[in-house]
């Protein structure tokens, strides 16, 4: 009879200075926070650090619950020629790192880029995602695997059992994106000139990191068209290198939309989920901010499991090929 494993021991010390290691991507940084707000509650004297990469830099900036930011410059490294990388930055911060003398490293992301860089820093634990969670070669070098519960395969949750190891429990995630007084102030004169307000409109986030997770543009444009002629205001948000996308769905409405065009930032754009009244869109990071700032919700979702992958607090989960008339009835039941 095979003798059941026993638990590792709980890793008691009162640690002075972590790091946490989320580099990207956009969704998954909000995904993770609940974990982030959980280590500063068990440790509120400690210095925490996120190792971010330098897109995606905006939406920890004015996080309470952190520190410091480092920043891995992947974007500004990916533009550089190739066989050109700029060996002597790695180093640097390679250096500034071990500087630090982080004693606890929490790597959430738990692939090779953040494991390597979370070995690199010299911590003495380091807890991360173990195999069936973890990816490439992180599995030979986070020293504390935490398994995945078979049973559970939201990523929120999953993430939460990385605390684990230090003693720390979790009843209900907590998230934090707190508002940005500035943003908050500019896009509400911006939805003045639209003549909109605060919580009168829904928001439509068409756009995903990859085409073959999105809802058909068409679409979207029948249910803009929709919700307008029914009295409920829509705003679509745009995203880098969709600009002509975004204006034919306010074309295609036949309605009167508004389009949050392309010099809207990350942290504009957060504002304008948090001022909504609802969201709809699909596997992609506003609708994970949607889910974290409680604003009500519908995605949709195709190749991706919403069971894994969806927004926390999703109101309704519907496949990319339906059509925009349960959209609808989901959207309009959900802002009421």
């Amino acid at each position: 009879m095979t003798e059941p494993i026993a638990p590792k021991p709980i890793i008691t010390e009162e640690f002075e200075r972590i790091l946490f290691v989320r580099l990207s991507a956009l969704g998954d940084c909000i995904a993770s926070m609940p974990v982030l707000c959980a280590l500063r509650r068990r440790y509120p004297k400690a210095h925490i650090a996120w190792l971010i990469q330098d897109n995606y830099l905006p939406i920890v900036q004015n996080l309470k619950m952190i520190d410091e930011v480092i920043v891995f410059p992947r974007a500004r490294w990916r533009e550089q020629p190739p066989f050109r990388f700029n060996w002597s930055e790695a180093f640097r911060l390679v250096r500034h790192l071990r500087m630090r003398k982080f004693q606890l490293v929490m790597d959430v992301q738990s692939n090779s880029k953040s494991s390597v860089l979370s070995w690199l820093s010299g911590a003495k634990y380091h807890i991360g995602h173990g195999k069936g969670q973890s990816k490439e070669i992180s599995p030979w070098l986070i020293r504390t695997p935490v398994a995945p519960d078979p049973n559970q395969p939201h990523i929120v949750p999953r993430s939460l059992k990385l605390l684990e190891p230090l003693g720390i429990q979790v009843e209900t995630p907590e998230f934090s994106i707190p508002k940005d007084a500035a943003a908050n102030l500019r896009m509400t004169k911006w939805l003045e000139r639209k003549n909109l307000a605060p919580k009168s409109y829904c928001l439509l986030a068409p756009f995903c990191s990859t085409e073959t997770k999105e809802w058909p543009p068409m679409r979207f444009a029948k249910l803009a068209n929709l919700l307008a002629n029914n009295n409920r205001p829509v705003v679509v948000l745009n995203a880098p290198g969709r600009e002509e996308t975004a204006r034919r769905i306010v074309q295609d409405a036949q309605s009167p939309l508004v389009f949050a065009g392309p010099s809207t930032t990350i942290i504009e754009m957060v504002e304008l989920v948090r001022m909504a009244k609802g969201a709809v869109g699909g596997d992609t990071g506003p609708m994970q901010i949607a889910g974290a700032l409680a604003v009500p919700s519908i995605a949709f979702f195709g190749p991706t499991d919403p069971n894994r992958t969806g927004p926390w607090g999703l109101h309704s989960a519907l496949h990319m090929d339906g059509e925009e008339g349960p959209a609808y009835d989901a959207i309009t039941t959900a802002m009421r």
